[in-house]
């Protein structure tokens, strides 16, 4: 006898830990955030970022692809910066609990395939400097998405920025695109709901073995 109740909570369970960030699949448009980088058309020079539906719309040389999500909504394309810790993405302010740590990830690709970008991820806490906290080089190719994600202690902080600031700072190339921002508590403690149906997913655990006990006897 097959139990598949058990797995279908444990994800429940992980799914607890989720922390919304504002526009963080881009679906609002060029909202919920703030850059260092001049929003427009990509084909006006570097440091430029876009919302678009498909790269190609943002500059005729980027890959034709769309989105992470569905394939067919928004997300982010930037022509990389060439000058050092200029912030592409800087989301809103966050709240979050102490003493916690986080996880902080996003699907990244290139839009061009020449000099793939580095972004660094970086966080705020309580408003005070942006620290890096680990970088992603994207892997070579273009139009695929890569999920990465680096982690972070909470410390005594309530509340966190999300940042990322390309490393790259070649003028040739380094084009890339960003979609799905999460911020996930790691090891979250369960929510009481979900507490309810691990309990009931144990008790049909238990009553599918003692079926299983009498059908042997």
């Amino acid at each position: 006898m097959k139990i598949i109740i058990v797995p279908a909570v444990l994800l429940l369970a992980s799914a607890a830990g989720a922390v919304t960030v504002p526009n963080g699949d881009f679906s609002a448009g060029n909202s919920g955030f703030t850059s260092d980088y001049t929003f427009g058309a990509a084909n006006t020079g570097s440091q430029y970022y876009d919302v678009q539906t498909n790269a190609q719309l943002s500059h005729p040389s980027y890959v034709s692809y769309g989105d992470h999500t569905t394939g067919t909504g928004l997300y982010l394309i930037a022509n990389g910066a060439e000058v050092a810790n200029a912030t592409v993405y800087r989301s809103a302010a966050i709240a979050i609990s102490a003493g916690t740590t986080y996880s902080f990830g996003a699907f990244l690709s290139n839009a061009y395939p020449d000099a793939p970008a580095v972004l660094d991820f970086r966080v705020a806490l309580d408003a005070g400097p942006a620290t890096s906290i680990g970088s992603y080089t994207i892997p070579a190719g273009a139009g695929v998405w890569n999920s990465a994600s680096q982690t972070f202690f909470s410390g005594t902080a309530t509340s966190v920025f999300l940042s990322f600031v390309d490393l790259n700072l070649v003028p040739g190339g380094n084009d890339f695109a960003i979609d799905d921002i999460t911020l996930t508590q790691v090891n979250a403690v369960p929510e009481a709901a979900t507490w309810v149906m691990m309990i009931a997913g144990f008790g049909l655990v238990g009553a599918g073995m003692r079926r299983r006990t009498l059908a042997t006897a």
